[in-house]
């Protein structure tokens, strides 16, 4: 590409991502990375807090896998403070409880799940701190356990 079309952009949606648009942007390619954790965010927010997806309006701001839900709103009306409400006060655990630990110290919802969210900041994930996987609800395993998924179900497939 930066070769035959060094002015096109190369929209990268594949894994892992940040490691595949960095050595694309260090051979010479205009890349960015996009996760697909932003066309998820609004449903994965709101269906388990009890709210309707309909009608909703939003923006997102990021880069790789830190993506920040800036506003949402519904009609016009911010829809965060019921968000927080509801959030905050959702019986424990469930998958979210990282996700919602950096929205109530920051104000914004990440877009990443829980489990990898906690992988890209350093207050989760401590070798001197192991009680925090539990409080928080960190599924260490949750990648490895997709893997073997998609393995069994790549074996399983007729197309293969």
């Amino acid at each position: 590409m930066a070769e035959v079309c060094p002015d096109a952009l190369f929209i990268n949606y594949t894994n892992p991502l940040a490691i595949l648009t960095g050595a694309l942007i260090r051979f010479g390619v205009k890349t960015v990375g996009l996760c697909h954790s932003v066309q998820q965010c609004i449903p994965g927010l709101l269906t388990p807090l009890g709210m309707s997806t309909e009608n909703v309006q939003w923006k997102i701001a990021g880069i790789n896998h830190q993506w920040w839900l800036l506003e949402i709103t519904r009609d016009g009306k911010d829809l965060y403070p019921e968000i927080k409400e509801k959030a905050f006060n959702r019986p424990t655990p469930h998958d979210d409880m990282v996700r919602y630990e950096i929205m109530k110290q920051f104000g914004y919802y990440v877009t990443e799940s829980s489990e990898h969210s906690s992988e890209y900041v350093p207050w989760f994930i401590k070798s001197t701190h192991p009680e925090l996987i539990e409080k928080f609800n960190i599924p260490l395993d949750e990648y490895p356990r997709r893997c073997v998924n998609q393995i069994q179900q790549w074996e399983d497939s007729p197309y293969k």
